[in-house]
């Protein structure tokens, strides 16, 4: 859980849906913590994914920047 600034999702349901003691109030409860990470962790995976793939669809495009350049002397 992290300090500082407003909980995550997946905090604030772990957080809302279990004791004091950290188990979870039911089955149900349990099942819609472990669906909100799971969620959680295949978004952050797939923004790493495309992020990734962004870069290196660019990389492979652009030509390497010459930092003694005008933009007019970069485009052509």
């Amino acid at each position: 859980m992290s300090f500082g600034g407003p909980p995550s999702y997946p905090d604030l349901v772990r957080k809302t849906h279990t004791r004091k003691d950290r188990t979870f109030m039911n089955e149900q409860a349990e099942a819609l913590v472990l669906e909100v990470e799971q969620a959680t962790d295949l978004k952050e995976e797939m923004t790493k994914s495309q992020s990734t793939r962004f870069y290196n669809f660019y990389r492979l495009k652009l030509p390497p920047l010459q930092h003694n350049q005008t933009p007019a002397q970069r485009q052509g």
